[in-house]
């Protein structure tokens, strides 16, 4: 039941951001802040991001596609690498930016 309802909640955040965006994230920013209790590549946290290919950290990062439009990036690992958290709170940051 929990899964369910944590896949509902990532549907209806991702649909939000989808309205917010309206297809046009390079010109429109939408920013989704939130402790989400999950682990970046869980199946609802995948459904937030919207399509897959290049989340920060990965080869394609630095060459835009055809879903960056849609795409939702966690910031998390940017803010820890220029000290944006205590030490103490890093191990548990886990929030979903877009930039």
């Amino acid at each position: 039941m929990l899964l369910a309802r944590r896949g509902a909640e990532a549907v209806t955040m991702r649909d939000l951001a989808d309205e917010l965006l309206q297809g046009d994230g390079a010109n429109r920013d939408v920013i989704v802040l939130g402790d989400f209790n999950d682990d970046w590549q869980a199946a609802t946290t995948q459904i937030l991001y919207g399509p897959p290919g290049s989340q920060i950290g990965t080869g394609g990062f630095d060459h835009p596609d055809q879903g960056d439009a849609q795409r939702l990036w966690n910031l998390a690992p940017r803010i820890l690498e220029q000290g944006g958290y205590p030490a103490s709170s890093r191990a548990s940051t886990n929030s979903s930016i877009t930039s």
